[in-house]
């Protein structure tokens, strides 16, 4: 996707990327079967998300990078800043393993509850972090890991 991004725009900014699910596969252990990224351009003032699956879903969902129409975008907020690649060293499955550590005991009661990932930037976090959360955010548990270093910065039942 970040190939496909760059094509787009060479300014581009990383905002988020996130875990999808696609019907009759599993996401398990940090792993899915779909992911959606946003980026950022500055010079274009726009944004614009990059999907990308491991297989194709009729009718909307098409194997490898697909791309949606650009967004108008003033740049970032303080709820959903930019941040580089560079500024990240714990991926998907990482961040998942330390997550679980954490809601192993919550997610044993709730077995129907599946998971997603999402990496983020915002001003109440030092660095980047990824959110892990099983079920919603009504009735879920959810996990902050910090993308830098893969600690946990915040959980919620």
């Amino acid at each position: 996707m970040y190939k496909s991004a760059h094509t787009w725009a060479a300014d581009l900014e990383p905002l988020r990327m996130e875990s999808k699910s696609i019907p009759g596969i599993k996401n398990a252990d940090g792993k899915a079967a779909m992911w959606s990224a946003t980026f950022g351009s500055p010079g274009k003032r726009e944004a614009r998300v990059f999907n990308y699956a491991v297989t194709a879903h009729a009718p909307d969902i098409y194997k490898g990078v697909s791309v949606e129409k650009p967004l108008p975008w003033r740049g970032p907020t303080r709820d959903a800043e930019t941040f580089s690649t560079t500024d990240f060293n714990i991926d998907s499955d990482a961040a998942f393993k330390t997550a679980m550590a954490q809601a192993s005991s919550w997610v044993e009661k709730h077995p129907d509850k599946d998971f997603s990932l999402t990496l983020g930037n915002a001003e109440r976090f030092p660095a980047p972090v990824w959110y892990v959360i099983w079920g919603d955010s009504k009735s879920g548990y959810a996990v902050f890991v910090d993308a830098t270093n893969g600690k946990v910065v915040n959980q919620k039942k």
